[in-house]
């Protein structure tokens, strides 16, 4: 049986195969560190991230998580895979 939830993508990230989801804990988790108060908030400040911020949402999405943080460059690299996540995640 697949593990497999609509929504799901896949990436590699250090030779690892990473299954990036969004869940209502992960988007606890990203709401809290990105201290919003709605989803519209959210999406404000999500236009706004840097690569500290957008290292965070990767750790609330990745499952394995990664043991480091990634620079800016592998970042920009998965930004429209991370971005698709939490889009597909708001779509009913």
């Amino acid at each position: 049986m697949s593990d497999f939830r609509a929504g799901d993508r896949h990436i590699l990230i250090g030779g690892v195969r990473r299954r990036l989801r969004f869940t209502v804990s992960s988007f606890a988790e990203i709401a809290s560190f990105m201290q919003a108060d709605s989803p519209a908030d959210l999406a404000m400040k999500l236009r706004g991230a840097g690569a500290e911020e957008w290292n965070l949402i990767l750790q609330a999405q990745a499952t394995p998580r990664p043991q480091e943080p990634l620079p800016q460059d592998e970042i920009a690299e998965i930004l429209p895979v991370l971005s698709a996540v939490i889009a597909s995640g708001f779509t009913p």
